[in-house]
């Protein structure tokens, strides 16, 4: 496992997406130089993940409360429905109503599924966090995850 990172998130966020130890991961960071706030609390958007399946979303959702938690910091999960029928709060709205002073966005880029198993073989997330009180960027990682050898 390769992990190269700043003094934000990153660590976190690769082992959540991981979900498994003999996974190769590669983490690249880069951080707003300066930026030094310490995170409290958090809005978390997984986006794309829809195609890896409801239990490790789950395990992701899961992970994800449980990494920050050790960090002190609280996180909440803004909810998406693209085929939703009904009208669901914007990205914003949720943020507001949480109270979070940084939201932590997660898209898959690239990725591959194993069509008899389901398992991830490998997949690629862009990882940002920005601060919503300054309205910037201040962290960005791109993940790579492969899924290991055999035996």
């Amino acid at each position: 496992m390769t992990i190269r990172v700043g003094s934000l998130p990153a660590a976190p966020i690769a082992v959540l997406l991981v979900g498994c130890a003999c996974a190769r991961v590669n983490v690249e960071t880069s951080k707003r130089r300066g930026y030094e706030k310490k995170l409290d609390r958090t809005i978390v958007a997984f986006i794309g993940m829809e195609r890896f399946g409801d239990s490790y979303q789950q395990m992701l959702h899961e992970r994800t409360i449980a990494e920050f938690a050790k960090r002190g910091v609280a996180v909440a999960f803004a909810t998406f429905d693209r085929l939703s029928l009904d009208e669901t709060p914007s990205f914003d709205a949720q943020a507001k109503e949480f109270r979070a002073s940084t939201a932590l966005i997660v898209y898959r880029t690239e990725g591959t599924i194993d069509s008899l198993s389901g398992q991830i073989v490998n997949a690629e997330f862009d990882a940002q966090l920005f601060d919503l009180a300054l309205q910037k960027r201040v962290w960005r990682a791109a993940i790579r995850y492969g899924s290991g050898g055999g035996l």
